[in-house]
């Protein structure tokens, strides 16, 4: 079992991604979440997110890194980027 200091970090580092999530397009999130297996779901490729969205991969990974330098924009990314370390 983990301690109850990790579970709390665990928990602002999930509530950190989700609020942060909130600052992109339904897309953009869809997309980050898929790719990174975020939600309990398993990391996914570009190829299947293609597929899923009917559009190229490369196309996915535009988004993937607009959505990136969205997130890095936001001052609640650097605090996240704290806790995360």
């Amino acid at each position: 079992a983990s301690r109850p200091d990790e579970l709390v970090a665990e928990e602002q580092v999930r509530r950190g991604v989700q609020e942060c999530l909130g600052h992109l397009t339904e897309r953009e999130a869809v997309i980050v979440r898929l790719r990174y297996g975020l939600d309990a779901h398993k990391p996914h490729s570009l190829q299947d997110i293609g597929t899923l969205y009917g559009i190229s991969r490369e196309r996915v990974r535009q988004l993937e890194k607009g959505a990136f330098a969205k997130l890095r924009r936001l001052p609640q990314s650097a605090g996240l980027a704290e806790l995360v370390q």
